[in-house]
């Protein structure tokens, strides 16, 4: 009987504990949603992602595997055709090194272009466009969704 009590004693203190956890993880889950989902003037408490377009666009001739166009030139072209579609975008240069179908290590420049609150269409309108613009065989595309804002100081 006393080995019967002790073993009920156990089960009941168990339960309690894994009660309490269960409790513990409701409670905590509950304030992060709370938390996430309260208006705040903080900028840094962004709610909702957004999508992020990056495209990295090589400047070489797919045909020679050299550059042909002027870095201004591409500069200018890929500005232009971008601009038809979208309100703004930002874009950087950077060295760009692959090895090609033959094993051969190509360098090139390669200019890198950001979007934001655009959709797939557009960028593959866009990358359509540049593709011939540049005769290129393909622009590499990152899509991901971030939290951003624009600060304005307040």
């Amino acid at each position: 009987m006393e080995k019967d009590r002790s073993k009920l004693n156990r089960i009941i203190i168990y339960s309690l504990i894994a009660l309490e956890f269960v409790v513990m993880v409701l409670l905590a889950v509950y304030f992060m949603n709370a938390k996430q989902n309260s208006p705040s003037s903080n900028v840094f408490d962004m709610n909702g992602a957004s999508q992020k377009f990056t495209m990295y666009i090589g400047t070489n001739d797919k045909e020679t595997y050299s550059r042909l166009i002027p870095l201004e030139e591409c500069s200018r072209r890929i500005d232009s055709i971008c601009m038809k579609y979208v309100d703004g975008f930002s874009s950087d240069v950077m060295e760009g090194k692959w090895v090609d179908e033959t094993g051969a290590i190509t360098e090139e420049v390669t200019f890198v272009y950001i979007f934001y609150d655009t959709t797939d269409e557009i960028i593959k309108t866009i990358m359509d466009e540049v593709l011939v613009a540049l005769n290129q065989n393909s622009i590499l595309l990152e899509k991901e969704y971030v939290r951003s804002s624009f600060y304005n100081g307040k």
